[in-house]
């Protein structure tokens, strides 16, 4: 297929399937405008009724279902989804994503369709970045402001009874804090953290928690919120930044376990 952009019109059910079956066999990027309504089977079971949506299909499998309205999608699947387009018995179009593991099912119903488009999306190569959790910790122990200005850290891989933190140090007002170091963080991550404010709490210590990762999923984020945990998200060319000058500083200084 080419990378420019085709698009049909408001195309009959049989044109419609054609179209979707051609982009999907040369996994393409794919918008499509229609009237249609939309059901989920997975972790539970959903149905929208009929109404205008967006669907955009990209070429890794992510499948998306947007309303008129707000950034989040109404029903997703991920990338890695299979993506397929057949008619019904009643000789509508259905467009159906689906994983495996665990097992979840889109289907999108399409009563009409006002506008399909497809084509190749060109963007440079993204840079390849092989940071580490390390990485990270080095990178927030070298330049403590880029999580909190002020804050100090003393100690590291600290065992507090369920785990040992990754840094634990006191912000400018003496209030201890416990900060847990991801790549990316999902919910895990930020539960972890709570087991071990939860258990300096038991010790009788009053302690604050910070997330530190490059990206978080949506429900890492909202379990932190409800528990008061900062989340901080640090980009990896600045962590690259402060490695590389720490790196080329003569005498640095070396970081491992226990006070310092």
């Amino acid at each position: 297929m080419s990378s420019k952009l085709r698009h049909v019109v408001e195309p009959s059910p049989g044109e419609l399937l054609s179209f979707l079956k051609d982009a999907l066999a040369h996994r393409a990027f794919i918008l499509l405008i229609a009237k249609c309504s939309v059901s989920y089977y997975g972790r539970s079971r959903t149905e929208l009724g009929s109404g205008d949506r967006l669907i955009v299909i990209k070429e890794d499998g992510s499948f998306l279902v947007h309303s008129k309205t707000g950034y989040a999608p109404v029903n997703w699947q991920p990338s890695g989804a299979r993506v397929t387009a057949y008619l019904s018995a009643d000789g509508r179009v259905i467009v159906e994503a689906t994983r495996a593991q665990p097992y979840e099912r889109v289907r999108v119903f399409i009563e009409h369709a006002y506008l399909a488009a497809a084509g190749t999306l060109k963007e440079p190569p993204a840079p390849l970045v092989s940071l580490t959790e390390e990485d990270l910790r080095t990178a927030i122990l070298i330049d403590p402001d880029m999580v909190e200005p002020g804050i100090h850290f003393g100690t590291i891989e600290w065992p507090v009874g369920v785990g040992r933190a990754d840094i634990v140090g006191r912000d400018r007002s003496g209030t201890v804090v416990v900060v847990e170091v991801k790549r990316e963080c999902d919910r895990s991550g930020a539960e972890q953290l709570w087991r071990y404010l939860t258990k300096l709490h038991e010790y009788g210590v009053s302690a604050r928690g910070i997330l530190v990762a490059f990206s978080f999923t949506h429900e890492a984020r909202r379990f932190a919120r409800a528990r008061r945990i900062k989340c901080v998200a640090v980009s990896p060319k600045r962590v690259m930044t402060i490695l590389e000058r720490w790196r080329r500083s003569p005498g640095r200084r070396t970081f491992s376990s226990g006070l310092t």
